[in-house]
């Protein structure tokens, strides 16, 4: 299997296991912050520079515990989009505010994921899940997108986190009766 499709799939079950784990705690916010409008002439962010301005968010929920998982989107119009999962209610009014002053626009949008309470017959009540494998397949299209070659995407890591919420690396192997390197 080649890189892309190691890291594409590593990071599937990176979003997969970072929503059924917060769900037995919960739920999961996602949150999406918009690179603000620009006037015509102004440039639009690169990635890294995205990366930069999101870098105070990362610090918060680092030093408050928070579990997070980042995937970027890249717009038609050359704009950026952090794609947050988080697995603790924050302040919409505090975190906007506190976000825009930091460079990102007034648009964002934050969901509350959580999974609902479905009756089986014969198997009583049971999570349904079908909420957090919609939002998984919607993040990792943009997974996909970045993956194949979207104008304008850096090469590095497509997505991120906390250590936590990582589930894995691209040296895992697929038969286990072979060793690395052998």
């Amino acid at each position: 299997m080649n890189s892309k499709a190691k890291t594409l799939e590593v990071a599937r079950l990176s979003i997969d296991n970072f929503l059924v784990r917060n769900f037995k705690r919960g739920g999961t916010y996602w949150w999406v912050f918009t690179e603000p409008g620009r006037k015509e002439g102004e440039s639009l962010w690169t990635k890294d520079e995205a990366e930069a301005h999101l870098d105070c968010f990362r610090d918060y929920c680092r030093r408050h515990g928070i579990e997070f998982l980042v995937i970027w989107e890249l717009q038609q119009r050359g704009s950026w989009h952090a794609n947050c999962l988080v697995n603790r209610r924050l302040d919409v009014i505090w975190l906007r505010a506190w976000m825009v002053e930091r460079g990102w626009g007034q648009q964002m949008r934050v969901e509350w994921v959580t999974c609902r309470p479905s009756f089986e017959p014969g198997k009583g009540w049971t999570s349904d899940m079908r909420p957090a494998r919609r939002l998984a397949s919607y993040l990792t299209k943009y997974l996909t997108k970045s993956l194949t070659g979207v104008v304008g995407a850096s090469r590095k890591k497509v997505f991120g986190g906390s250590a936590s919420a990582k589930s894995g690396t691209t040296a895992f192997k697929w038969m286990p009766e072979i060793r690395a390197g052998a």
